[in-house]
């Protein structure tokens, strides 16, 4: 019987032992990645009301395994944008921002309803083309900015804003962007005039679960919730506001695309280094292509001191 015992023995040792090679603990998985096929990547951000010029970056895809000097900035593009089926610009590319650019002279119409075709005719790609809608100008009927309004997720008193936003469009889902800047005023001690205007960004976080974080916008959110009435969004900063200066809050209001492409890129940026998120895909309106081309209308409202 002691013999049976050490015969099961050692066939269980001998088992265990020729499993125990290098590759019964390995979790590397070889995955043979297709080759890539080149897209074309375009992005074009405008907001009504920005003065100087338009400037379009124009590139290409890469595979995740080619090197960086598979990008290319084609210089031969023609680029033009339609204003409701108008020739509204011609972009032409710079040498020195390796943008195409066009110089405006005046500020990006903010007429509601406006539409804009974005027209790029590539030799490597051929023709490709982006629509987007102008949104009405959103309203801001009041803002209060309160120092130590409220709290912070921590228990800590922190400054608060609220915006009391009207929805001007009801019956339809419209997409917010808020952000809150703080006005400097460079006088001329000789004449006591203003010579000068700059704003610093105040940065917000919310306790409100209905407003997210969005990349150019702090906050970002729909009217789902508020449709045909008004709504309340409640802010705070961790930021010293000046008192002897005033403040702006500026309402974006901005088209689908532009509020599911500022999501994703918050999420996909929020997602690198991570090893427990899941991948993001950023999102694009640029057909058989990547990137984005996207409008942005927005009501300014001033908090005097």
């Amino acid at each position: 019987m002691k013999n049976f015992i050490y015969t099961c023995f050692l066939v269980l040792f001998v088992i265990a032992f020729n499993s125990c090679d290098g590759d019964s603990f390995s979790q590397v998985v070889e995955i043979d990645v297709p080759v890539h096929d080149p897209r074309p990547v375009l992005e074009l951000q405008v907001e009504a009301g920005q003065e100087r010029e338009l400037g379009l970056l124009l590139t290409n895809s890469k595979g995740i395994l080619d090197p960086e000097s598979t990008y290319d900035i084609p210089r031969d593009a023609e680029v033009v944008m339609y204003r409701n089926s108008e020739v509204f610009a011609n972009l032409a590319f710079s040498e020195q921002t390796f943008r195409y650019e066009a110089f405006l002279d005046d500020p990006f119409p903010d007429q509601g309803g406006d539409t804009y075709l974005l027209e790029v005719n590539l030799p490597a790609f051929g023709l490709v083309q982006v629509s987007q809608t102008m949104p009405v100008k959103p309203m801001v009927e009041n803002a209060t900015y309160e120092r130590e309004g409220t709290i912070d997720p921590g228990g800590s008193r922190v400054d608060e804003l609220i915006v009391d936003i009207v929805d001007q469009e009801p019956g339809r889902t419209n997409y917010y962007g808020l952000n809150l800047f703080q006005v400097f005023y460079n006088i001329d001690p000789a004449t006591g005039d203003t010579i000068q205007v700059s704003r610093g960004r105040v940065y917000l976080d919310t306790n409100d679960p209905l407003l997210t974080y969005g990349t150019r916008y702090d906050l970002i959110f729909n009217d789902d919730i508020f449709s045909a009435g008004t709504y309340q969004a409640r802010c705070f900063t961790y930021y010293s506001v000046d008192d002897n200066f005033d403040l702006e809050v500026y309402l974006y209001q901005l088209t689908e695309d532009a509020f599911l492409y500022a999501r994703s890129f918050e999420q996909y940026q929020n997602a690198i280094d991570n090893p427990f998120a899941e991948p993001v895909t950023v999102h694009s309106n640029v057909p058989n292509g990547y990137g984005v081309f996207t409008l942005t209308n927005k009501d300014v409202y001033r908090i005097e001191n």
